[in-house]
Parts: C-alpha cells; sequence; structure tokens
C-alpha cells in the first residue's frame, strides 16, 4: 500500500486498511476500543468478461469463457427500454446497458450482474434526433464510456457519476456503431461527420489524432490489434465503400481497400491469421450482400463470399468465420472456413445482429423484422459451433449476445429483447436462491419482494412458477427458511 500523496495512499486487491481513534498517542490497534479493520476487495475486469463491443477490441465476438448448455434464465430485468440493436457489456460484477426512447434523453443502466437489479442508472444527451441509434458502451478502468449523437460521454463504472461529456469536433452526430477504448484511448467514429477520432481516455477534450474516410458516414466499431487501428466507410447515394487500417498511435493510413457494397458495421481482426473480416450491404432491394477477408498486413482482398444484406460484424472461432444477416423472417447467421468456403447456415439472424462464440457454442438472435425494431420476430439460439445443430433457444431476447464467465467458472449469456428488457441466462439455480449466494435466507426475500414491485422477474424467484414475482413468492422463501 504505497502512499502517492500526502493525504493518499494506493491501495491493491487484499490489503487490509486499519481506522482507529485514541484521545492520546498511547494507543495501538491492539488496545484501543474503537477500531474499523477492513479487507480492500478491487473489482476489476477478468479475461473472460464481456468488456467492449463483440468482446474485445478487436472486434473477434469469441469468448474464452465457459456457456450455458441450457436456456435456464438465469434472470430477467425490468423494462428500461433497452436498445434491441444494442449490446450489453458484462464487466466486474454489472452489466452495462444502453437504453433509449424517443423524446427523452439516453440512458446508461448498471445492472446487478447476479440479479439483474438496477444498481445505478445515468443520463446524457446521447441520440436527441430519435433516429434509432444501436451504440454500445465499453468498459476499461472502472470507467463507462458511450457515443451517442454529438457526444462521447465517460461514466464512474461504480456509482454512474459522469465524469466528462464532450462533442465531436466536427459536429458529427452518431446513430450505430460505437467507442473501442485501448491503451488509454478512445477510438470512435462521428457519424454524419464523417471522421475516426482518437481520444485521450482520460480527458476527452484532449483529440490525439483524426482520419477522415472517402464517404459521408463514419459508422464502424474501430477494431484495435497490432499497434493499428481498422474500419470502414458508407454513405447514401454511394455503391461502394472502404475499409480502411491506420497506424493506432498517429492515426497515419497504413492501407485501404475499396469493396463491392459499403462498410455499415464493423471490421474483425484476426491478429494470430494475418485477417481481417468484414461484411458489407450491397443491395437492400435485393437482399445483398459480402463477407470479406483480407491480409491484415496488406489490405489485399484474400476472398469474397456472397451473403444477404448485413451490419454484422463477423465472428472468428479457430478455422471457422459466423456472420448474421436478414432475409425472409427469421434471417440467417453463416458459417465459412477460413478459406472462404461455405459450410452450413442457421435459421437464425438479423442484420444488426452480432453473433459470438464461446465454449464450443455459437449464439445468435433475431431481434425485429429483417433485424428493424418491430415486435414480430425475436429470440436469442445456442447452436454447436462446429456443426450447426441446435443446442437450446429462447423466444424472447434475441440481440447481439454477449457470453462471460462467472465468479464460479459457470457462464452467462446476456442479450436484449424487442420488449426493452434485458435477458441472461446460465447455471441452475436453487429455488428461493435470488441472489444466487448458494443459499435462501431473509435476504432472498427482501429481494424477491423489490422485484416484485419492479415488475422483474427471475426463474429462482418464482417459487410458485406462475410466470410472475409476487409479494407471496417472497413469503414462500420466508416460509421455506424455515
Amino acid at each position: 500500500m504505497p502512499m502517492v500523496g500526502a493525504n493518499s495512499f494506493e491501495l491493491d486487491d487484499g490489503d487490509v486498511v486499519t481506522w482507529y481513534w485514541s484521545s492520546g498517542m498511547d494507543a495501538t490497534p491492539d488496545t484501543t476500543d474503537m477500531l474499523i479493520r477492513t479487507s480492500v476487495s478491487i473489482a476489476t475486469a477478468t479475461a473472460s468478461d464481456w468488456t467492449q463491443f463483440h468482446c474485445d477490441i478487436a472486434n473477434t465476438g469469441n469468448s474464452p469463457a465457459d456457456a450455458p448448455d441450457t436456456n435456464h434464465t438465469k434472470w430477467v430485468s425490468e423494462n428500461i427500454t433497452a436498445v434491441e440493436g444494442s449490446q450489453a457489456i458484462i464487466a466486474c460484477d454489472r452489466v452495462f446497458v444502453y437504453a433509449g426512447a424517443a423524446g427523452v434523453d439516453d440512458t446508461i443502466y448498471a445492472l446487478n450482474r447476479a440479479t439483474g437489479s438496477v444498481e445505478w442508472s445515468a443520463t446524457f444527451p446521447g441520440e436527441t434526433k430519435d433516429w434509432g441509434s444501436s451504440t454500445t458502451p465499453a468498459y476499461t478502468d472502472g470507467m463507462v464510456f458511450v457515443a451517442a449523437g454529438y457526444n462521447v460521454t465517460r461514466f464512474d463504472a461504480a456509482t454512474g457519476e459522469k465524469l466528462q461529456e464532450t462533442t465531436f469536433p466536427d459536429g458529427g452526430y452518431l446513430t450505430n456503431g460505437g467507442v473501442t477504448v485501448a491503451d488509454g484511448v478512445v477510438f470512435v467514429g462521428s457519424g454524419d461527420g464523417a471522421n475516426y477520432y482518437a481520444f485521450n481516455a482520460s480527458d476527452l477534450d484532449d483529440v490525439i489524432w483524426s482520419y477522415t474516410p472517402n464517404l459521408t458516414r463514419a459508422y464502424s466499431t474501430p477494431a484495435v490489434a497490432g499497434d493499428r487501428v481498422v474500419f470502414g466507410d458508407a454513405g447514401w447515394g454511394f455503391d461502394d465503400g472502404y475499409l480502411y487500417c491506420v497506424d493506432e498511435l498517429t492515426g497515419t493510413e497504413v492501407w485501404s481497400t475499396e469493396l463491392t457494397g459499403l462498410v455499415w458495421g464493423s471490421a474483425t481482426i484476426d491478429a494470430a491469421n494475418n485477417r481481417v473480416y468484414v461484411a458489407t450491404a450491397v443491395d437492400w432491394a435485393n437482399d445483398r450482400g459480402k463477407l470479406y477477408a483480407l491480409t491484415f498486413d496488406t489490405g489485399a482482398v484474400r476472398w469474397s463470399a456472397d451473403i444477404n444484406y448485413t451490419s454484422s460484424t463477423p465472428a472468428v472461432s479457430g478455422e471457422y468465420i459466423y456472420v448474421a444477416a436478414r432475409g425472409a423472417s427469421p434471417g440467417v447467421t453463416y458459417c465459412f472456413d477460413s478459406s472462404g468456403v461455405h459450410q452450413w447456415n442457421v435459421p437464425s439472424g438479423s442484420r444488426k445482429v452480432s453473433p459470438a462464440v464461446a465454449n464450443g457454442k455459437l449464439f445468435t438472435g433475431d431481434i425485429g423484422l429483417s433485424g428493424m425494431a418491430s415486435a414480430s420476430t425475436e429470440g436469442i439460439n445456442a447452436y454447436d459451433a462446429a456443426t450447426g445443430a441446435l443446442i437450446w433457444q429462447y423466444e424472447h431476447a434475441g440481440s447481439s449476445p454477449s457470453v462471460a464467465e462467472d465468479a464460479d467458472g459457470s457462464g452467462i449469456v446476456v442479450s436484449i429483447g424487442t420488449d426493452g428488457m434485458v435477458y441472461a441466462f446460465g447455471g441452475e439455480g436453487m429455488m428461493g436462491d435470488v441472489n444466487n449466494d448458494g443459499s435462501v435466507t431473509t435476504a432472498d426475500a427482501v429481494i424477491a419482494l423489490q422485484m416484485a414491485v419492479r415488475g422483474e422477474w427471475q426463474e429462482e424467484a418464482d417459487m410458485n412458477h406462475d410466470g410472475a414475482v409476487t409479494s407471496l413468492d417472497a413469503l414462500m422463501i420466508l416460509q421455506a427458511i424455515g
């Protein structure tokens, strides 16, 4: 516990802090009767957390976490108007979610990872034109970053305090995409401002560099690997877009490659195999798109494959690449091998869904008709990532899935539904153990009663299995304690 200032110390996880009072100088912690001693536990994200869009800074969509074998519902949040085109972030003991509704400021919610209850919420100007943003926040070093509308905002992850907010220097307005935070820098596109920026994560007013692509929209969530940053461009009235690679420190262009179709989504970097994968939207009317594989070093096109229209970001796992797309309801998710050979499809996917891979499973979903906001189609599905065989499915949720591993080693999958609720899957819970601590106590009854008031649902709290959590369930938990 080194001293870092006249009145401050730097604490590490596991340190013990002791406070005691004495009217004289002769007392010690062993002799005073006014003593407080506490252990320091610092919440830090683990390697199996899902801290950025599509899992990590390279947008791989590939989590090292265990993953649920069944659709056991861990919890369902209340309706927080979570945006179904967005992706939840799982970090430390929280799930961070972007929410928005017409006519009000956007909101970041921090949900309890174990129960789904709201720990805090904070508003920011966000997407004021109500065009339908699908931005995703990012977590790093105890802070949550989000970009929407004219602004990039930084929050304290523990309390929700707004730490800083800045506008895009070009006056741009972002409705899709999101931030990537790497090496103390926030990388983000300014939407219709048509620039990509690198901001100092500690001071968002400090612009490290900017890059102007050829077209009029900068919507990609940048992918970062090997001291380079990759993103694409798009624009109304254009047929073909570009994929760009720039130096991470300076923003100097390394390469740019023209592609057939527009990059409304984001690229995935498979640095280990010197590849970049990206999907393009070619023809909305005829439902046509493409999946590209490029060489990471040079930007040379290795192969391309025809798929349906999409803005999905590919996921990479070993020799396989997965990408979702629109189509006749309920949509489609493709599997290709690294040489571009099509392996199989599954009948689930949307143009705004970016699939995830973990523990040999492929997670994908449906969020509205053809990926647009509609209650007509939703649901999340888990498939065998090697064969495409269905493992489990659930009728609600369906947004781009997030997969992480809890402290006990069990996997958790989180996905947003078209109903504004957040769904978490995983574990095999004990009835009445609402806070998932391994025992049923009065604390569980209190939480169940709070859930009843808020209209939330959790399987462990629904003691009479009637599909709702009520005060009767709280009473039944108390009775179960004995």
